[in-house]
């Protein structure tokens, strides 16, 4: 779990590994210390490692999971608060 502005709204966002769901959910920060209902993203399968950054300065949120299951590494873009269906996995 990673506690981020990964929307770059200004409030801090819940980012957690669904392990068993194989899936990052993003629940978005509402400003006064609740979250919104979480996003749900499909991710590959056995995610095992979480990490969440920002790129540079550009404020544009990444989310890169390493998945034991497929041997792959997977990410997903944010930024401009909102959550951009740009998915990749390597290989």
């Amino acid at each position: 779990m990673e506690i981020i502005d990964i929307t770059n709204d200004g409030k801090l966002d819940l980012v957690v590994l669904n392990t068993a769901g194989n899936s990052v959910s993003v629940l978005r920060g509402n400003g006064n210390g609740t979250f919104a209902l979480a996003e749900t993203y499909p991710g590959r399968h056995q995610p095992t490692r979480m990490d969440v950054f920002q790129v540079f300065n550009t404020l544009l949120g990444r989310i890169v999971t390493a998945n034991t299951g497929s041997n792959s590494i997977w990410y997903l873009a944010a930024g401009q608060r909102v959550i951009r269906n740009r998915r990749s996995t390597f290989p």
